[in-house]
């Protein structure tokens, strides 16, 4: 009987471990899973370059500035289509007329004393090998401030 008090206590303690060691054995079981890592890179010539220029023009009365620089736009636009650029690439960004104003000392200071307008265009060209060409003719055009903002692959 001491034996039987002894050994009874272990083997209730050994058979309640026995549903814990399973539920353990039974969370260690493997899952298939299929992990996939990957990295690429692609490099392209560009073929397409976005240009942003323009032309202002100062004169006595707004009607006059105006006409000069509708003249002048033109004048840009007429250059750009020579360079072979489809209308649907010349788009007006920007077009403003503005009052200048006498900053003398004098008793005129602070008075309007002509008027300034400005016409911004973006241009799209789609081909890379004529921007140089394309640059040049709008400068020699009278385009002020010519400048590549953005050149992409298609």
């Amino acid at each position: 009987m001491k034996l039987f008090c002894r050994v009874l206590p272990l083997a209730i303690a050994v058979l309640m471990g026995a549903p814990v060691a399973a539920q353990d054995t039974a969370s260690l079981r493997v899952v298939p899973r299929l992990t996939v890592t990957g990295e690429a890179s692609v490099t392209t010539e560009p073929d397409l370059a976005q240009i942003r220029t323009g032309v202002t023009s100062q004169a006595r009365t707004a009607k006059e500035a105006s006409d000069a620089n509708a003249r002048a736009a033109q004048g840009v636009v007429a250059a750009l289509r020579a360079a072979g650029i489809d209308d649907k690439d010349i788009q007006t960004t920007r077009l403003t007329l503005q009052p200048t104003y006498d900053n003398s000392t004098g008793p005129t200071r602070g008075k309007i004393n002509g008027f300034l307008a400005s016409n911004q265009v973006m241009v799209r060209a789609r081909d890379i090998g004529k921007l140089a060409d394309i640059i040049d003719r709008t400068v020699s055009a009278g385009a002020l401030g010519t400048a590549m903002t953005r050149v992409v692959a298609l």
